[in-house]
């Protein structure tokens, strides 16, 4: 694979490959035949190329944009970062690029603590390029005898922001959960959410 000229690794790359914002030239060379396509790359958007040989084609889609919001009741500090990097990690399995609710809410100030309403959370997806809005509610609360493991109620909501309206909803409980198990919970909740 060649990125702007330059040998970028060989296929399949062992994992994501990063670029600049901005136009960038692909090519990819076998033995008998070479292929080049452009890309334009958009900042906290991911890509995806894909290479037909016999085609000679070369197919470009853009990852749906995704604006999460998550509202955590009860959930350790030190959960909230776990739960952060499960949820990150679901949408890179489903393809979707993820803006976090505090970078999409910075620009529009007078729609902060938006978040904890449907209806409310369409206003900031509203922003230029978004497709979705993902709302993420994970309510804790200490299981009886077992102080260090909780009962966690999650639920998740993806809203079509085309549509304006709830495209699915998937919500799942977990009884005696550890932080670990809650993001495992949470992974499938949004890995599902976004299936539908």
């Amino acid at each position: 694979l060649l990125v702007d000229g330059r040998l970028a690794g060989t296929l399949p790359l062992p994992g994501t490959l990063l670029l600049a914002a901005g136009a960038h030239g692909l090519a990819i060379e076998t033995k008998r035949k070479r292929l080049d396509g452009k890309v334009q790359a958009i900042a906290g958007r991911g890509i995806e190329v894909l290479f037909d040989l016999d085609a000679s084609a070369v197919l470009v889609s853009q990852q749906p944009l995704v604006l999460v919001l998550r509202v955590d009741r009860g959930v350790a500090a030190a959960d909230q970062a776990r739960l952060t990097a499960a949820t990150r990690e679901a949408l890179s399995k489903a393809r979707c690029s993820a803006v976090p609710a505090a970078e999409a809410l910075r620009s529009p100030p007078d729609l902060r603590g938006c978040h904890t309403e449907v209806g409310c959370a369409l206003r900031p997806a509203d922003q230029p390029g978004l497709d979705y809005a993902l709302r993420l509610t994970v309510e804790s609360k200490p299981a009886p005898g077992a102080p260090e493991r909780a009962e966690v109620s999650i639920s998740a909501a993806v809203l079509d922001v085309a549509v304006g309206a709830v495209a699915a909803q998937v919500e799942r409980t977990c009884g005696g959960c550890t932080g670990e198990a809650t993001a495992v919970v949470l992974r499938e909740v949004v890995g599902k959410s976004l299936e539908a």
